[in-house]
């Protein structure tokens, strides 16, 4: 299943937002016919206060990851490590205000073969 995170900061709201998309349509059999947008559905949504979650970053990544882990948000360990990485660099930034992440469970797979 392919999954993608949108991350995006809100300064105004003093929040952080993360939705979760996966793509629940069959796998493509040609590698040219990728999936579109409109093929991901939302399934998770997650808002989080800023606070806590710069707080959660001086502590350090471990901690942070769980922060964003939650009972309606919970990425597994690779995916979280990633998005962890994504928000750390998005508050490290003074103009970046959002990140999208894009995986794959079939490359997790493949790796461990």
């Amino acid at each position: 299943m392919l999954h993608k995170f949108v991350i995006k900061r809100n300064e105004s709201k003093q929040e952080l937002q993360i939705k979760e998309y996966a793509n629940l349509e069959r796998e493509p059999k040609h590698e040219w016919q990728q999936p579109d947008i409109t093929s991901f559905a939302l399934i998770g949504q997650e808002t989080y206060d800023k606070t806590d979650v710069t707080r959660a970053i001086k502590k350090g990544r471990r901690h942070l990851v769980s922060v964003l882990r939650t009972h309606n948000m919970y990425p597994i360990g690779i995916y979280a490590d990633e998005i962890a990485s994504s928000v750390i660099q998005l508050y490290a930034s003074k103009t970046a205000s959002k990140a999208e992440l894009s995986f794959d469970d079939k490359s997790i797979f493949d790796n461990e073969v």
